[in-house]
């Protein structure tokens, strides 16, 4: 599998992200989506007046193809699996896909990118300035932006975490609450900042010894 962006007249300008195994179907290309890109094709379909759903029942997606005096024609495609991934093959062998022109060198220019930002410490992300952010960020797949964000959330929730805990201890209002009840408070403290900046998949609370 090789990534690459790919774009359908119907759809206009849009590209989206996919895998392609270099198959043809009469010079036009194969391109297997992700669910995520799957679901923004689908977005672009409905936008462009044909109908199109998500069947979850089945996991396939169906777009409907053509009208005609005999009815609507629809089209599905169920997912399969391929290098470890789930991938959905939006009108393989059926549509005229094209891959975009330098989609592949876009994709390892972004894969680099998206490399050194994650070996970029939290702490020093943070001091990216406004100006900048733009630059920065744009063109990274969503999924690794949320990995991105979830690196930054944590990082204020850690630092909720102690500020809790010295809180507790005596930094609010001078009196010392006990080890238990500053564990309590910075346990309660973390849950409220991934609640209200979005941590996608919250951690268990850090389980500190009583003893």
């Amino acid at each position: 599998m090789r990534e690459a962006r790919f774009r359908h007249d119907f759809l206009g300008d849009s590209e989206f992200r996919g895998y392609t195994r270099n198959e043809d179907y009469n010079g036009f290309a194969c391109p297997y989506f992700i669910y995520e890109q799957a679901m923004l094709i689908l977005t672009a379909w409905l936008e462009h007046g044909l109908a199109a759903s998500y069947d979850e029942n089945k996991d396939e997606f169906v777009f409907e193809v053509s009208e005609c005096e005999s009815g609507n024609e629809f089209q599905r495609f169920g997912a399969i699996y391929s290098n470890g991934m789930k991938l959905y093959p939006i009108g393989v062998f059926e549509w005229n896909w094209e891959e975009a022109e330098n989609s592949e060198l876009q994709s390892q220019t972004e894969m680099a990118k998206v490399a050194r930002l994650f070996q970029t410490p939290a702490e020093e992300l943070v001091k990216i300035e406004p100006a900048e952010w733009q630059a920065t960020f744009s063109d990274i797949h969503g999924e690794d932006l949320r990995l991105l964000s979830n690196s930054l959330i944590n990082l204020s929730v850690l630092a909720a975490r102690m500020s809790g805990y010295i809180d507790a201890r005596g930094g609010e209002g001078g009196k010392d609450r006990g080890h238990v009840e500053a564990v309590s408070e910075q346990n309660q403290r973390a849950e409220r900042v991934r609640a209200v900046l979005g941590f996608q998949d919250p951690k268990a609370d850090i389980d500190i010894g009583l003893s």
